[in-house]
């Protein structure tokens, strides 16, 4: 069985909101629940880190990737996400500083993807 991580991308004036887990740092992102579909996964994500309003404005496929942690093969679905509002918690990164940025291996994986096309 497959499972899903849903990550939320909200991008403003060419920075990133990412939230540090540790040494690395990554996206608002969320397991999937029973019958929820991914992009409210994101959504939902988004949401509980930043208390904004949030919207789905786009799927982006061509971020996504697997991989594999604990024995446990997973699927990273990305979307663009639109919020309201100033977050309470998460920062902007200047999109550019991704490069020199501990991920999570699964970002690492799309790294320059992410810089090119954030």
């Amino acid at each position: 069985m497959v499972s899903e991580i849903s990550s939320g991308l909200v991008v403003k004036n060419k920075t990133v909101l990412m939230v540090q887990e540790g040494n690395q740092w990554n996206f608002p992102s969320a397991d999937g629940k029973s019958d929820e579909l991914s992009a409210d996964t994101a959504q939902r994500a988004v949401t509980d880190l930043t208390g904004c309003d949030a919207e789905v404005s786009r799927y982006r496929d061509h971020l996504k990737t697997t991989f594999d942690k604990n024995e446990t093969e997973f699927t990273w679905q990305p979307y663009s996400i639109e919020i309201n509002g100033k977050p309470e918690k998460g920062e902007w990164v200047p999109i550019d500083e991704i490069e020199s940025m501990e991920l999570p291996s699964h970002l690492e994986k799309v790294r320059e993807k992410l810089i090119d096309r954030l």
